[in-house]
């Protein structure tokens, strides 16, 4: 092992060596502890390389890495609220990041929707079980959160005067048919835009879904 080596620096703090990088303190004790604290989490098993890696460097190469399959409106959610995460945790080193930072986060989204929070959780939890299996941390401060109490969704069902207007729609709109088939065969937006006379079994009486439109920024 290489003997470090101590300098005090012309601003006052002193500075160790170990295995080429420096260490810095307002005393020798403390530039030891740092030097001391790094060769621990050498020992625990995380890369060198990742020791001083943010949560916004890791965070953008998370979301290119794993998440480029997904469709385009999937992908832009997802950049939506890592963008978020990353505005909170901005620099924030991987290992220096506790259950209590990311507790305190997520309750700062009390009040926004139940769906809107698991989104936040699921992700925030992602990031962090790949940077435990990529040894970039020894735990992951996810684990044991509690979100707050969030709202109840909006979506609900159509009442049946609501549906009868669509019935006189027949014949007089052009997106009658399509909200005919949405209302009866359960299909979304996109999966009613794509659909084309090669869907149609019209023996067995279905409907084959065979694709899907995506609406990138809902255009």
């Amino acid at each position: 092992m290489p003997k470090a080596t101590y300098k005090k620096r012309e601003d006052g703090r002193f500075r160790v060596k170990y295995k080429g990088k420096d260490f810095y303190g307002a005393t020798q004790s403390e530039a030891v502890a740092k030097r001391e604290a790094y060769k621990r989490q050498l020992a625990q098993g995380l890369r060198e390389e990742t020791l001083g890696l943010g949560f916004g460097q890791y965070a953008v190469d998370w979301l290119t890495t794993y998440k480029a399959g997904c469709s385009d409106k999937t992908y832009n959610d997802y950049v939506s609220i890592v963008n978020r995460l990353i505005d909170h945790f901005g620099a924030m080193r991987m290992q220096t990041i506790t259950q209590m930072d990311v507790q305190a986060y997520i309750n700062t989204l009390e009040g926004r929707s139940t769906s809107s929070i698991k989104k936040y959780r699921m992700i925030l939890n992602s990031i962090f079980r790949s940077a435990y299996n990529d040894r970039i941390i020894l735990s992951n401060p996810t684990l044991g959160i509690k979100p707050p109490k969030g709202t109840s969704g909006t979506h609900r069902a159509i009442t049946d005067e609501e549906r009868r207007l669509i019935h006189l729609s027949v014949g007089h709109h052009d997106m009658a048919l399509p909200a005919i088939i949405m209302l009866y065969a359960g299909l979304r937006r996109g999966e009613v835009m794509a659909l084309d006379a090669s869907c149609i079994d019209w023996d067995s009486q279905r409907i084959n879904v065979r694709n899907g439109i995506t609406f990138p920024h809902n255009q």
